[in-house]
């Protein structure tokens, strides 16, 4: 269930490294990506390496920043969100 991918920010936000083993697959919606969360957080310092069922994410150079994402993706604009940590 790609609803998982929500934890991410607020994980990041607190914990600062995160590792993801067995990503979630594929969605009834169709097909989607996440490489607009990868994206999302690499613009906003955090350093992701993927690989092909794990990620892995640190965020110890996490900074405040504008993005515009390349396709629409509401959960990416809240992991966003929620991994800045006041």
């Amino acid at each position: 269930m790609k609803g998982t991918s929500l934890l991410w920010g607020p994980m990041l936000a607190r914990f600062k490294k995160v590792n993801f083993e067995d990503l979630p697959g594929g969605c009834t919606l169709g097909f989607r990506t996440l490489e607009p969360h990868y994206e999302a957080f690499r613009a906003l310092g955090v350093k992701v390496r993927e690989g092909a069922s794990s990620a892995s994410m640190n965020a110890a150079n996490l900074k405040l920043a504008e993005m515009l994402l390349t396709e629409m993706n509401v959960t990416a604009t809240e992991n966003m969100v929620m991994s800045q940590r006041p």
